[in-house]
């Protein structure tokens, strides 16, 4: 995510889970310029799906990302890497739209910004604080588990959909922050 707001780029999460269907029609809506991901997920794509990705960079391939390099900003469009501005695309994430058929909705750096300073402010977020991240990252409360605390000083603990439904081992990781 950071590196793609640094490259000034926004992003779109594409969930594997999804149906196929549903992320083709996400694809050919959003027209990305690069997928980000791992070889194993690629790897079990639907067909369907491969044909319409654009160009994909495999974070487990130090070949394929050092091929890739500083991408150019007329690639990720924006201004100077680095320097988002505030009404810049931040990201762009599907919901389940009323009529069935998924429905973007784009988000700027100033909403997202608006957003995780109330919230650090509501929550009293600062140094010290640790959030757990368990949202899928295709769902935008992720970006409140992440970024809320980082961004306030606090860290964040990583947990899989398994160990939230694991409910002693999490009370014991809680307990022990």
């Amino acid at each position: 995510t950071l590196a793609v707001w640094y490259a000034g780029g926004a992003f779109v999460p594409l969930d594997p889970s999804y149906p196929s269907e549903r992320l083709v029609f996400m694809c050919r809506d959003s027209q990305p310029v690069l997928v980000v991901s791992r070889r194993a997920v690629v790897e079990t794509l639907p067909e369907d799906l491969r044909r319409v990705l654009p160009e994909v960079v495999l974070v487990d391939d130090p070949v394929a990302v050092d091929a890739v390099g500083a991408p150019s900003r007329g690639r990720l469009g924006g201004g100077a890497p680095g320097s988002p501005a505030l009404d810049d695309l931040a990201y762009r994430i599907y919901t389940s739209g009323t009529t069935g058929q998924p429905k973007a909705v784009e988000v700027s750096h100033r909403n997202l910004a608006h957003t995780l300073g109330v919230s650090a402010a509501r929550f009293g977020f600062g140094p010290g604080d640790l959030m757990l991240y368990a949202a899928a990252y295709s769902f935008d409360i992720s970006l409140f588990e992440s970024w809320g605390v980082l961004l306030a000083g606090g860290a964040v603990d990583l947990v899989t959909h398994d160990q939230i439904l694991e409910l002693e081992p999490l009370v014991e990781r809680l307990e022990r922050v």
